[in-house]
């Protein structure tokens, strides 16, 4: 494997736009790669902008890239956006994903050399048109308390050792997460690893990543509503066992079953264990129970992506109406978290592995190297100067820190339900 360096993730910020057309068809102003730029800027992280703001100083932020001369009008960016399809704001990120993984050191690759994917749903406040009231539902409190704004359950793909997010899926009225991931079975190889939060396990999911040659590693529920083989196995009071798990179709499999107990979320002093199972088809050969636990564990990665989605970025506070632009904006944000763990990765690869860089200055300074890029200035002048001050404001891991889990979504999320849009 070639070695990890500056020059990799400096070629990756200079070209991962390079996909994209420079006009449309009509030969107008904008083209996908100038829309494409301003959705950048406008996501900026800790620094989101609105249309006027960001094309106030859009001449002057991308004068060397797009080489404008006059700053164009607000309704001109609204409607060009319309013309930029979504499938190529994700072929643009798969591309950028794709580059950075490439160089990605062997400290963040398992060492089988295998991808463990995260899979998790999220709620994500939508604006309130008919568009996004038509297609996403409104959560009921109670009998007569509804969501005041419609409400997208959005599914969303993290590579967990890399810190990547690989995809996302907006999830309309009447369909559950685990038929959202059949959707997204694409991104995933012969191969790969899906870990899954106990939401997720069923027959016909489990016997479809077997189908795709995918082991899986997923947490059971072990309550009244669990499968018969966990109940089973939680009366032997073993930690570990290998039993049959059969298909509707009368086809059977061997799995493995581990116990561990374990405190719920972010544990509290005094807080009681309770049981976790977790269900892997991974051999035991190669992967160990403990091994297993960890990778699990693992699994918090796809919530921390969608913690800095929605308070680093604050992406509920959407500047698009319809669902194409809302996909855009989304689209735009992951990209920043891919070129900002690539810049994770350059910074720590060679220090000590129980230092970590902060996020937040990744984002911060990710902004800064794109954009000199787009002002016309080398990223590479200043690459080793930001990478020492990563390394300078590092933190030791602290293992057994608690933190409680508190939602930090706008206030009004409910109100008692008034007219419809019609």
């Amino acid at each position: 494997m070639r070695p990890f360096s500056s020059h990799e993730l400096i070629r990756t910020f200079t070209s991962f736009l390079s996909d994209l057309e420079d006009r449309f068809e009509r030969k107008r102003v904008w083209g996908p790669r100038s829309i494409f730029v301003a959705l950048l800027l406008l996501t900026r992280p800790g620094a989101q902008s609105s249309y006027r703001k960001m094309l106030n100083t859009i001449v002057d932020d991308t004068s060397a890239f797009l080489g404008w001369a006059e700053t164009p009008s607000v309704a001109s960016f609204s409607k060009a956006r319309r013309h930029l399809s979504v499938a190529s704001c994700r072929a643009l990120l798969a591309s950028v994903i794709e580059k950075i993984s490439a160089c990605s050191p062997q400290r963040f690759r398992h060492p089988s050399g295998r991808r463990f994917i995260a899979f998790d749903g999220t709620q994500l406040l939508m604006p309130r048109v008919r568009q996004t009231m038509a297609r996403f539902a409104r959560p009921k409190a109670n009998s007569w308390l509804v969501s005041h704004y419609p409400q997208a359950v959005t599914l969303i793909a993290v590579d967990l050792y890399r810190r990547m997010p690989l995809d996302w899926l907006l999830l309309k009225k009447g369909v559950g997460e685990r038929e959202g991931i059949v959707n997204m079975l694409g991104i995933l190889k012969r191969g790969d690893v899906a870990v899954l939060d106990r939401g997720f396990p069923s027959r016909d999911l489990l016997q479809l990543f077997v189908q795709l040659g995918v082991d899986v590693v997923m947490r059971m529920r072990a309550g009244a509503t669990t499968m018969n083989l966990v109940t089973d196995f939680l009366k032997t009071g073993k930690k570990s066992a290998v039993v049959p798990f059969d298909f509707k179709d009368g086809s059977i499999i061997k799995v493995r079953l581990v116990r561990r107990n374990f405190r719920v979320g972010r544990p509290r002093k005094g807080q009681k264990a309770q049981p976790m199972v977790v269900l892997t088809t991974l051999p035991k050969e190669q992967f160990s129970d403990d091994e297993i636990v960890k990778i699990y564990t693992a699994r918090w990665g796809v919530e921390t992506v969608i913690r800095e989605i929605k308070n680093e970025f604050d992406i509920e506070r959407f500047h698009a109406r319809s669902i194409e632009g809302i996909e855009q904006e989304i689209a735009a944000v992951m990209t920043w978290i891919a070129l900002a763990s690539g810049l994770q990765q350059l910074a720590e690869h060679g220090q000590d592995p129980l230092l970590r860089v902060h996020r937040n200055l990744c984002f911060a300074n990710a902004a800064r190297m794109l954009k000199q890029m787009l002002e016309g200035g080398d990223p590479w002048e200043n690459i080793e100067e930001i990478l020492e001050k990563l390394r300078r404001f590092s933190s030791k891991i602290r293992p057994g820190r608690s933190f409680p889990r508190k939602r930090k979504a706008p206030t009004g999320r409910y109100k008692p339900s008034g007219a419809i849009l019609k």
